[in-house]
């Protein structure tokens, strides 16, 4: 697959000045749906360093609202709940925005949503 990145760094500017901070959001177990070379992790190494990579205990199709049985036969699950992987994922998008369009420092955002994460989701 063509690398998003590297098509928002070339778009950006030339040299990759400019592109902005991203919220990437892994699950653990992505096995074969995710190999290893084209997943989150290596998503996440071609942002730029001020964005944030977490990875959840879970599966590459937790994260959909109605993963099919297809979908949930060919990618192992992880041990998140898929309401708590869904859950994590809209707090730290809400936080990303909060610091790309309303000001507030990323490490005070990021800080806060994973304190508040733990205290409802635990660990």
């Amino acid at each position: 697959y063509p690398s998003a990145v590297a098509a928002m760094r070339e778009s950006a500017h030339p040299g990759g000045q400019g592109v902005p901070p991203l919220v990437v959001i892994g699950g653990r177990y992505g096995g074969d749906c995710a190999p290893t070379g084209s997943n989150y992790l290596e998503f996440l190494k071609q942002s730029s360093r001020d964005s944030w990579g977490v990875e959840v205990r879970a599966g590459h199709f937790q994260f959909l609202d109605n993963a099919s049985f297809v979908q949930r036969a060919v990618c192992q699950e992880g041990t998140a709940d898929d309401a708590q992987v869904r859950a994590v994922s809209k707090a730290l998008m809400v936080a990303h925005a909060e610091t790309v369009f309303r000001g507030v420092p990323r490490q005070l955002a990021l800080r806060k949503t994973l304190a508040a994460l733990e205290r409802s989701c635990g660990e």
